[in-house]
């Protein structure tokens, strides 16, 4: 729910360039690589922007060495310019997802060893 509440606010607040590099670097976490699949019309979707304008921003961002792009193929160059390029909501909902999945492993480890039979000597 946090997640959802930070996009919102993300979305009405900072500049297509921004929220471009913050989806970019979650996507990638999601993924686990540094290779997506995704066009210029799904992103324009994503970010409820235009097609001309994330056309024009990642345009911006292979000019700048951060990604290179080609056709619905996505690959991140520099994860760390994307990260210093975009807004902070990424660092935030980042930060949230990482707690939310700790504490699940967390939870399943505790479950588990409660679980375990004990061995007698």
């Amino acid at each position: 729910m946090c997640k959802l509440w930070q996009s919102s606010g993300c979305n009405a607040v900072h500049s297509v360039e921004l929220r471009l590099a913050r989806w970019l670097l979650r996507a990638r976490d999601l993924a686990g690589g540094d290779t997506l699949d995704l066009t210029q019309e799904n992103l324009s979707q994503i970010l409820g922007a235009r097609r001309s304008s994330v056309s024009i921003v990642a345009n911006t961002l292979q000019r700048a060495g951060l990604i290179r792009y080609s056709r619905g193929h996505i690959e991140i160059i520099s994860p760390d310019g994307l990260s210093a390029m975009s807004c902070k909501c990424y660092e935030v909902v980042k930060r949230r997802c990482d707690k939310l999945i700790l504490k699940q492993v967390e939870r399943r480890r505790a479950q588990t060893r409660a679980t375990m039979p004990t061995l007698a000597n």
